[in-house]
């Protein structure tokens, strides 16, 4: 466990992931904000995938189910938006 949670530490920095970051989502390009969902997703599946500890499951689940709905709403706006060249809803 410890492990894992040094690990996951260390992706977030400390903020567990979901804090608000100092600069403001709407003051980034939408594609830079896509990014950093789709990077918490990916640290989210490898939480979820790597956990043992049984009181670490539902959080695992939490911020995986989380994470994936963000990107997905986040996609879905950037395919509004005519922004096709990267990023694609499925």
């Amino acid at each position: 466990m410890a492990k894992t949670w040094k690990w996951w530490l260390e992706v977030f920095g400390g903020k567990g992931g979901f804090e608000q970051e100092t600069v403001s989502p709407k003051l980034l390009p939408l594609t830079e904000v896509i990014e950093r969902a789709h990077a918490e997703w990916l640290a989210a599946k490898n939480f979820f995938e790597e956990v043992t500890d049984p009181d670490l499951v539902d959080e695992a689940i939490y911020r995986l189910e989380a994470t994936e709905k963000r990107y997905m709403h986040l996609l879905r706006q950037a395919k509004q938006e005519q922004i096709f060249k990267t990023y694609s809803v499925k």
